[in-house]
């Protein structure tokens, strides 16, 4: 239903034939301003496993009508805009978040994270796809060739958290490991913690409100002191030891985690919240809908 409005085009085919299709590349949309007026828009609650037909079906008596949700949601995947059932859920997360996460400093300390909060600080990053291994503690001496051998692809470096996600890994890296990246200059690390990514922090957390890792754990009013500054009960500037992150990379501190699985939680169960258009407004909306896309 929804493509059947749109005009023919001239396609020419490989064979030189020319063809007439349909437009589909032109792009419809909602002007945000409909979408916060109450007299447009209902608000709906998905059930688990919804499916855009489903809603559709529900909500304007015909499924032919799953385009209407997508679009007025600007909804670009229905596989994953729509809240996903518990099962489906879960098989995407452990694919999101497969492998380990490693919690990481730089092998000589002389700065603590891997992300310095000093602008002046030159410290250089791992990349996304950059493969790891284990250092041997000499120079061009990698554990990553016989068969206890060591090698990591990284998914995401995470500067915020001092952390690189693996998205595979041959053999087993533990804390207090030194990794290493061997290409393009020696990069090294040491490793702090190390956690099944799923079950890893994806931030931290008090009442709704994102914490700042590198600062101290919030008082009474929820303040924080970053890195370097001083404040209430602090009258030397604040240590790497009295930050968030330290707390949990290497004294196992779990307090304000929220882990990658209770995000992703979180994230299905907003997908649930819908605006939808007003099924009295159907018809008209269908009416201007065919009047855009025919001028």
């Amino acid at each position: 239903m929804y493509f059947a409005n749109f005009p023919l085009v001239n396609y020419v085919k490989e064979d030189g034939q020319l063809e007439t299709i349909q437009d589909i590349l032109i792009r419809i949309d909602f002007k945000e301003l409909e979408k916060t007026n109450a007299e447009v828009f209902i608000e709906y609650n998905a059930p688990e496993g919804s499916t855009p037909e489903f809603i559709a079906e529900s909500v304007y008596g015909d499924q032919e009508y799953f385009w209407l949700v997508l679009l007025f949601n600007n909804f670009l995947d229905p596989n994953y805009s729509i809240p996903l059932r518990s099962r489906s859920l879960d098989d995407y997360t452990n694919r999101k978040y497969r492998s380990q996460t490693l919690f990481i400093t730089p092998e000589n300390d002389s700065e603590q994270f891997f992300s310095h909060p000093n602008p002046a600080s030159n410290i250089p990053n791992f990349r996304e796809g950059d493969t790891i291994t284990v250092y041997l503690g000499q120079r061009l001496r990698y554990k990553d060739e016989d068969d206890d051998k060591v090698l990591g692809i990284i998914k995401r470096y995470i500067p915020e958290l001092s952390a690189i996600q693996l998205d595979s890994l041959t053999g087993v890296i533990k804390e207090g490991d030194v990794i290493v990246r061997g290409y393009e200059g020696e990069l090294r690390a040491k490793v702090s913690r190390v956690t099944i990514s799923r079950y890893s922090v994806h931030h931290f957390e008090e009442n709704g409100i994102q914490l700042n890792p590198m600062a101290t754990p919030p008082d009474d009013k929820g303040n924080q002191i970053p890195i370097g500054q001083t404040g209430d009960g602090f009258l030397d500037p604040v240590g790497v030891t009295q930050t968030i992150l330290e707390n949990y990379m290497n004294d196992g501190n779990n307090t304000y985690v929220i882990t990658n699985e209770d995000y992703e939680f979180k994230e299905n169960e907003k997908s649930r919240k819908l605006k939808l258009v007003n099924p009295r407004l159907l018809n008209d909306i269908l009416r201007q809908f065919r009047e855009v896309i025919e001028t």
